[in-house]
Order: structure tokens, then C-alpha cells, then sequence
């Protein structure tokens, strides 16, 4: 894992938008709000890193470009847990 790996999954709109309904369904009120304050929390993951590295590294035109948006490198499972892994559920 390099040091932009969650820098870009922390820029990445679309992953914050999956985040952001994960915690919604979650039941928390200002789900945005939340996933602004606490997405360096939810992406510092080194499973989320290696994932997010090898889809990059290992990119092809026949794959969506959008990594974030993409259920087969961050997985909603993947994200749940690390939701509730910071909201402490």
C-alpha cells in the first residue's frame, strides 16, 4: 500500500456515496455528514489498500474506470464492516 492508495479511495465520489448509504441504512441521520468526518477511518484499511492497488495495477478497458463504484475491489460487505467498525455497532 502506498500512501495516495487512501487518498484516492478518500477522493474517490462514488465510493463516498456507497459509504454514505451503507451508514444511512445504518440509521444515521446526516449519513454525508458522517462519512466526510470519518471516511480517513473507513479507508485506512490495509484489505481496502491491497484491494484498491491490485484493481488498479491490474486495470483492463473492459472494467468499469470507476474503482470506487466497483462491488468487486471494495465490496459492500467490506463496507459495512468498516462502518460499523468506526461507529462502534
Amino acid at each position: 500500500m502506498g500512501y495516495s492508495t487512501p487518498q484516492d479511495m478518500a477522493q474517490s465520489q462514488s465510493l463516498q456515496a456507497r459509504i454514505s448509504g451503507c451508514v444511512a441504512m445504518e440509521g444515521e441521520a446526516q449519513p454525508s455528514a458522517w462519512t466526510a468526518q470519518h471516511i480517513w477511518e473507513v479507508v485506512s484499511r490495509s484489505e481496502w489498500a491491497d484491494a484498491w492497488d491490485y484493481a488498479t495495477d491490474q486495470y483492463n478497458v473492459n472494467q468499469n474506470p470507476d474503482t470506487g463504484k466497483r462491488t468487486d475491489v471494495i465490496n459492500d460487505g467490506m463496507i459495512l464492516a468498516a462502518v460499523q467498525d468506526v461507529r462502534g455497532t
